[in-house]
């Protein structure tokens, strides 16, 4: 793994490959530089140590630039602002079967009639934005601090003008949508960055860094690439699914949402707090991969389904059982107030690519 010049004290978003490495599973992350390094979030999925290559991609570092959080800010009342609701409207007068993409899947007119049928039952479990997520009672995201765990009080990063206005329209969507509240606790007080995202538009991030430091990681195991990808190989019928914001269908133990609390540069200061599970937390991936063995543990044993991060892989030979399999996976998502993201649904493919794989009857082969 080669790490380019970095500025010291410079802050940098770490944007993972598209491909696991080995059991190795990365997640995004923003870090300031340190004596010349940088620290990324990574889970070892196996038993055994892990080194990376010198030479190992692992993914790209994007420089978030000064201006993005800590130029001089002007304390001012946040402006009303509209959310800007016309996709989610567009989206809205679709049904979710509109929306299925149907390219390159494995199945005749007749079997699309039984998807859609499938489909159509079960509208509820899909997605129709940020306000009509699930929040499921399976589990809960509990943050167990380390016994010599200190308090700490972040003061808010600067937000420049021009961004002010969508800091507040994203935060004001958050609390309609009830995923954060007020709160009046300010023992645990973590600032919030706006990350640039690819498509030039920004992400209200919380800096939870410090929270992590002082938090104890949670032991989970998870499954290894090379399992879940040979397990998919040689099937007739796959179909991937994706949850619409998996993190926030996830509670927040109620004695933890405290510890999420981030404040924000307004005047006066104001502080928020997730009830619902943020990204960003060390611990998050642990607790989502105990949701999925919750409620799929059963049919990832009989390798019915593979679960890998936060993709719902269904592998099948036979018509019959594929098209029973989505709807018990379906049945089961109801059951647990969790929903889909349809635009991000792949139903009976004849092969996928997935994580630098082409999964097909024929075998994987590197993409």
């Amino acid at each position: 793994m080669t790490i380019p010049t970095l500025k010291e004290g410079g802050t940098y978003e770490f944007i993972p490959a598209p491909m696991a490495i080995g059991d190795i599973v990365l997640h995004p992350s923003v870090d300031i530089v340190r004596n010349g390094k940088i620290r990324l979030v990574a889970v070892n999925t196996s038993n055994t140590d892990f080194e990376l290559d010198e030479d190992e991609y692992v993914g790209k570092l994007n420089v978030i630039e000064e201006e993005t959080h800590l130029v001089p800010v002007n304390a001012e009342e946040p402006p009303h602002t509209e959310i800007n609701s016309s996709p989610a409207a567009a989206a809205a007068a679709q049904t979710p079967f509109d929306q299925v993409n149907l390219e390159n899947s494995n199945i005749d007119s007749t079997q699309i009639n039984e998807l859609k049928e499938v489909i159509d039952s079960c509208q509820d479990i899909f997605s129709k934005s940020i306000s009509d997520l699930g929040r499921t009672n399976a589990v809960q995201h509990v943050i167990k601090l380390k016994p010599e765990a200190k308090t700490f009080r972040a003061k808010p990063y600067a937000i420049p003008n021009h961004l002010k206005p969508e800091v507040y329209r994203q935060v004001q969507e958050l609390k309609e949508a009830g995923l954060v509240s007020k709160s009046s606790a300010h023992s645990f007080v973590s600032p919030i960055l706006m990350v640039p995202k690819k498509d030039k538009t920004w992400r209200l991030s919380v800096d939870f860094r410090k929270l992590n430091e002082q938090t104890e990681l949670s032991h989970q195991l998870f499954p290894k690439l090379e399992d879940v990808v040979s397990i998919l190989a040689g099937k007739k019928y796959m179909t991937s699914l994706d949850l619409a914001s998996g993190y926030w269908q996830i509670e927040m133990a109620e004695n933890s949402k405290d510890l999420t609390t981030f404040v924000l540069p307004t005047n006066p200061i104001t502080y928020l707090r997730w009830n619902v599970l943020p990204f960003g937390l060390s611990s998050a991936p642990a607790t989502f991969q105990r949701l999925m063995n919750t409620v799929f543990g059963d049919l990832i044993e009989k390798e019915k389904l593979q679960v890998y991060v936060d993709d719902i892989l269904i592998c099948s030979d036979t018509w019959e059982e594929h098209i029973q399999l989505i709807e018990e996976v379906f049945t089961r998502l109801r059951a647990c107030d969790l929903k889909l993201k349809i635009s991000k649904a792949e139903f009976c493919k004849k092969e996928l690519t997935y994580l630098g794989h082409t999964i097909s009857q024929n075998g994987i082969t590197p993409c």
